[in-house]
């Protein structure tokens, strides 16, 4: 390959690569509409082998009925977990606060004893006096402004989201292959060969990994929220879709999920049982549900999408998740390992030769 192709390919990638970190918002919606149309196309190829009067059902007609089932289905989930998260509110502020700072006393107080005897904590010093402090210095800092202008910007954002992910999602279920054409058309002439080699070897990976994923969210969300009804936790079953949705965050959701699933908790049982001992029997319980359940996502379910989809070591996917992570943070993570996936396919076509790589990717594609 010559020097001049190389580097127009690597110039390419590059102007791809800064082109969506500074749109970051379009390629979430893209995905998203990616996503929702590979979950809606099994309906749609169902309802155009519906003949009435010797005519199939029209591929617009087909995506349209597709769209209002997705549409439905995820509002439906959204008021079934909406009533739950606001009854959750109302026991959180029928909370009597005097019960919960006894209780907080009580183990700041025995806190304060460990970290003054392991040298942590001078004897003139209280925790809750700093954590006082820094609680007053946060509610200083806020302006009341800015929320309103931050809620405001927030609203107008999510009106966006919603209308551009529908409107794409809509053009993806009619024609699936129209996000791929549009990126086609922007790729000069003499590289189209490779791209529609890049696209065909990336395809079922990919395809295999976003099942996977969702799969895995839903198996662990199940697990979570069955475990912790079986062990007497309360709200089971919006601890399962919590923690099911945020298992799409590699490594970092579990331990989201694990922090809101206690303080849940917590809240929920302290206008019961102000017992502290009881609280924590709850809070060990909580850990040890989400511990099994993560044992399970660890030896069973991440193996079996890690390695069949994208064919990647473990440790080599961590170190790709953490460097994702610096880079592009939590979003940066979810999108790891689709990156990385396609970003192997891209050297296996272009640069492969380097690395020993002989073989085409079509071929690799054919041998997997």
């Amino acid at each position: 390959m010559s020097e001049k192709r190389i580097f127009t390919i690597l110039f390419f990638l590059a102007i791809f690569l800064f082109l969506g970190w500074l749109f970051i918002d379009i390629v979430i919606y893209f995905f998203l509409a990616l996503v929702l149309s590979i979950i809606g196309s099994p309906i749609v190829k169902l309802l155009q082998k519906i003949v009435i009067k010797g005519k199939r059902m029209p591929e617009s007609l087909a995506a349209g009925i597709t769209l209002v089932a997705l549409l439905g289905f995820i509002t439906s989930i959204i008021m079934i977990i909406v009533p739950i998260v606001s009854r959750e509110l109302v026991v959180i502020s029928s909370i009597n606060p005097e019960l919960f700072t006894n209780e907080i006393e009580t183990w700041l107080s025995s806190l304060e004893s460990f970290l003054v005897d392991y040298g942590m904590l001078n004897s003139d010093e209280h925790l809750s006096t700093i954590i006082a402090n820094q609680f007053s210095e946060i509610l200083k800092s806020i302006d009341i402004q800015n929320i309103a202008g931050n809620i405001i910007s927030f609203a107008s954002s999510l009106f966006i989201a919603v209308f551009a992910v529908t409107f794409l999602t809509f053009y993806s279920l009619k024609d699936k292959s129209i996000f791929f054409k549009t990126v086609e058309k922007t790729i000069p002439v003499n590289y189209r060969d490779s791209y529609h080699k890049i696209l065909n070897a990336s395809k079922p990976p990919l395809i295999r990994y976003f099942t996977g994923v969702f799969l895995e969210m839903a198996i662990m969300g199940l697990m979570e929220g069955l475990f912790c009804f079986f062990m007497g936790i309360p709200n089971p079953f919006l601890i399962g879709v919590i923690g099911g949705l945020l298992n799409i965050i590699p490594y970092l959701g579990p331990l989201i999920g694990v922090g809101l699933t206690v303080i849940m908790t917590v809240t929920t049982l302290l206008p019961q049982s102000p017992d502290g001992a009881l609280l924590t029997n709850a809070v060990v319980k909580v850990l040890i549900a989400f511990g099994i359940a993560k044992l399970v996502d660890d030896f069973v379910l991440q193996p079996l999408i890690y390695g069949k989809s994208v064919k990647a070591h473990p440790v080599e996917i961590f170190v790709v998740i953490l460097i994702a992570g610096q880079i592009g943070g939590i979003f940066g993570m979810i999108f790891a390992v689709p990156a990385y996936t396609l970003l192997r396919v891209v050297v296996k076509e272009f640069f492969g030769h380097y690395y020993g790589v002989d073989t085409p990717i079509v071929e690799i594609k054919k041998n997997e």
